[in-house]
């Protein structure tokens, strides 16, 4: 959510809350000039038609097999698409990311349990490019196409046996 839109139950008035970070506090009381005059606590409630959305996505990324170490646990690292980067890529695909190392800080139970870190690291990403094509967007060549069409005709079951 980029602008959250409250609509105000006592008054009516629309309240816009820009939202900056990963996640936001929505407006509980109204505080437009009616209810304050009034001295109305008008409850508010997020109104779906007049905010603003964008995409998002997080990624786990984790490295190949062939690139760890004989014994160790292959590392992984959280990555956050938004807009138009997201949806470019699925589970088992080979990608580069390009982007930004941006730290978050660590809350609730993972900062309770004491594993010595104060910071998650995340990478806000630019650019998502596969590496490895999947089967269905493999593209076959001209020679390979033309043999393709030479071999049809032909009675492919006999020259099996």
């Amino acid at each position: 959510i980029l602008c959250a839109c409250f609509a105000c139950n006592v008054c009516g008035s629309e309240i816009y809350q820009t939202v900056t970070g990963r996640t936001f506090m929505p407006i509980v009381e109204c505080k437009s000039p009616t209810c304050l005059t009034n001295r109305a606590r008008g409850n508010l409630t997020l109104q779906v038609r007049g905010s603003k959305f964008t995409s998002y996505q997080e990624i786990k990324i984790q490295e190949s097999s062939d690139q760890v170490p004989m014994g160790h646990v292959p590392r992984m690292m959280s990555v956050i698409a938004k807009g138009e980067t997201t949806r470019l890529c699925s589970p088992g695909d080979m990608v580069t990311i390009t982007g930004v190392f941006c730290p978050a800080p660590m809350t609730g139970q993972r900062m309770i349990h004491g594993t010595g870190m104060l910071q998650d690291v995340f990478i806000e990403t630019f650019k998502i490019s596969k590496e490895k094509k999947s089967y269905s967007e493999t593209t076959l060549s001209e020679e390979v196409l033309a043999r393709i069409d030479a071999e049809k005709g032909k009675d492919n079951y006999t020259r099996v046996y």
